[in-house]
């Protein structure tokens, strides 16, 4: 049976982990509830009896919450996270379903023929339709290159794309996670959270507010929540916080949630995606940015 191994430092010491695979687009391959963590001097590692193969995103779990994630490529009897064996994985991407954006990624190789197959949630790979070229952008003696957006290489409302880019003795993986819409912020308590977007919040430091998010389909209707298992995942620089579905109010146009002080603590700029819990599908994502207030 394979092996799956993360070096993790910053996990040192914690104790009753899982992990969980998910193929892209897909639902949970090892196992209702993942396999068990064991630990030497923060490197982890997890037995799994499943035969898997590809590229696949992996989530840490302890106590029911994800605690930590990343990428891992399947292949062979040892697989190491974060180190695909057949290249780069990048970052994912969170876009809503009415984003036209290119994709930019950075490469290796100036002057480089690039080709790209896409996955769309969970389908076989095919050739992209955008065309790929490269940008007068460098960063770190590496290449700025752009995907052009085409519908056809783009789930038709939520869902997810995976996109393997090939080059010149080069290979490399990106993830799309798509939400149905992004989220408009509605009046909180009798005054507008937002201030400049439909996607950005702001509060003040140490403001004990509650945040209403409304939420519309791609045919304009209101997204219903109720029902739905969902968690908002914070982040900022190396920092994550987590609100759970049993602090999430759900309603017929949205979700609403009270902003913890694990968020509002200091000045800070946060990144935030909401998602189910199910099938880990972006509902929306955005930012949320804490300022300073003196007599807070």
């Amino acid at each position: 049976m394979p092996t799956f191994k993360l070096r993790a430092n910053e996990l040192t010491g914690e104790t009753g982990l899982t992990v969980q695979l998910f193929p892209p687009g897909g639902t949970i391959a090892n196992g209702a509830g993942g396999d068990s963590l064991s630990e030497s001097s923060g490197l982890f590692s997890a037995t799994v009896a499943e035969s898997l193969s590809g590229f696949h995103q992996y989530y840490v779990y302890q106590s029911g919450n994800p605690i930590y994630s990343g990428f891992v490529y399947c292949n062979g009897s040892t697989w190491y996270a974060d180190q695909p064996s057949e290249g780069t994985t990048y970052p994912p991407l969170y876009r809503s379903a009415d984003d036209t954006q290119d994709i930019r990624f950075l490469w290796p190789v100036d002057d480089d023929t690039i080709t790209a197959t896409v996955s769309i949630n969970g389908a076989t790979p095919v050739a992209v339709s955008g065309a790929i070229t490269q940008t007068a952008l460098t960063a770190n003696g590496q290449y700025f290159y752009e995907l052009a957006y085409d519908a056809d290489d783009r789930p038709t409302a939520q869902g997810s794309a995976f996109y393997t880019f090939s080059g010149t003795g080069y290979t490399g993986y990106l993830t799309l996670e798509q939400g149905a819409s992004m989220p408009t912020i509605l009046p909180v308590a009798g005054r507008v959270t937002s201030a400049a977007s439909a996607s950005y919040i702001a509060i003040k430091t140490s403001e004990a507010v509650t945040v209403t998010v409304g939420l519309t389909n791609t045919d304009g209707t209101a997204m219903s929540t109720v029902g739905m298992s969902l968690e908002l995942v914070f982040e900022s620089g190396s920092t994550e916080v987590v609100i759970g579905n049993s602090d999430i109010t759900k309603s017929s146009s949205g979700f609403s949630f009270t902003v913890p002080s694990s968020l509002n603590s200091a000045e800070r700029l946060w990144s935030y995606v909401c998602r189910k819990t199910t099938d880990e599908a972006v509902l929306c994502s955005g930012k949320l940015e804490v300022v300073y207030a003196p007599n807070n």
